[in-house]
């Protein structure tokens, strides 16, 4: 699989070492082998282009002792990454339903305050109602008080 170059007929271009990437091989078989690899080439993806040549020969003895400890430590890790991902996107919610509770608060105080404006109004009208209508009422009472004082002065 070591050509100098390579045409991806899927890909539609050509692939040479000028091209090319240096990656690094992190699985066990091989790890730490360093290696030309396709520009195009997408780890998590079916590689569409399958160009590659070995830049380095076998792996060394402490290679396979070290991958294990090392291929743990990606997946710890990714693992971490993973978690604090997820709790990122966690307080990311809270915070949006947090804003949201604010608003719908700010909403409702604002609704409170009209009500109690009105309210306002409304008391001092009927105040006033009260007021007039006391005004109105006690000389007619009085009047009919006097008037009723002086019938039954009469009749006696």
């Amino acid at each position: 699989m070591s050509s100098l170059s390579y045409y991806s007929g899927s890909s539609h271009h050509a692939c040479s070492v000028d091209r090319c990437q240096l990656r690094i091989v992190l699985t066990l078989n091989n790890f730490g082998k360093r290696f030309y690899g396709c520009c195009y080439y997408d780890v998590d993806d079916e590689p569409t282009c399958k160009y590659f040549r070995w830049l380095d020969g076998k792996t060394c003895k402490h290679g396979f002792e070290v991958a294990p400890i090392v291929l743990a430590r990606i997946s710890t890790y990714k693992n971490q990454a993973r978690v604090a991902q997820e709790k990122e996107k966690e307080a990311s919610d809270r915070e949006k339903t947090a804003i949201e509770r604010e608003k719908v608060a700010k909403r409702r105080e604002e609704k409170a305050r009209v009500i109690e404006r009105i309210a306002k109004k409304k008391l001092q009208k009927y105040k006033f109602a009260l007021v007039v209508s006391w005004g109105g009422f006690l000389p007619f009472f009085f009047l009919c008080f006097l008037v009723g004082w002086k019938n039954l002065e009469q009749s006696h």
